[in-house]
């Protein structure tokens, strides 16, 4: 039993480290406003250049930016052209599933924090299915925003030259990564010290 409680303490802490890492990529991916960038041509304007967030965007020219609160479908909506849009649904879904895997990996975060200080019983199966459910999550938003980048919103409403992902999205691909992990170790050590 002490061999067991020695090996335990380690790997808890490695999977506390991989949560944190999970949790503060996924809120770094919900806040940064770049989900994707693109450009388009609007007369007599020129080109602009546009960043979309989950919660805040802009809209640039020639080194000018306005920014405004909310995502695409926001500003959308303030010009009432958001019932021509139904993939505005999939943009606030994603928002959604980011909330709610935020807090259900804080949740894991802290269970996993609590329980590795008990020895054996810092494993316990309710958190495995807490970190395992975020990780789903995140994997989720990860796969609607990558859909949402090929519909209309972004391929037809404008005369657009280039859609890029942006930096909240490979943060997206990074949580989902870390989390994952972080889900795998744990189930991993678990199945040794119960073996």
């Amino acid at each position: 039993m002490t061999d067991k409680k020695r090996i335990s303490q380690s790997p808890a802490i490695v999977s506390v480290f991989l949560a944190l890492a999970a949790l503060a990529l996924s809120i770094a991916a919900t806040a940064y406003p770049n989900l994707y960038s693109f450009f388009y041509s609007v007369e007599p304007f020129g080109t602009l250049t546009e960043e979309t967030g989950l919660f805040r965007s802009q809209v640039c020219q020639q080194g000018s930016c306005v920014v405004y609160a909310g995502d695409l479908c926001t500003m959308l909506s303030d010009r009432g052209d958001r019932k021509s849009h139904p993939e505005c649904g999939e943009m606030f879904s994603i928002r959604v599933i980011m909330i709610v895997s935020d807090v259900i990996v804080f949740i894991a975060l802290a269970a996993l924090v609590h329980q590795s200080k008990n020895g054996l019983k810092w494993m316990q199966p309710v958190i495995l299915s807490v970190l395992g459910l975020g990780a789903l999550l995140l994997v989720a938003a990860m796969s609607v925003a990558i859909h949402l980048k090929s519909q209309p919103l972004f391929t037809a409403s404008k005369d657009t030259s280039t859609i890029n992902y942006g930096v909240s999205f490979y943060l997206l691909v990074a949580s989902c990564v870390v989390a994952t992990v972080a889900f795998g170790w744990t189930f991993y050590i678990r199945r040794q010290l119960h073996s």
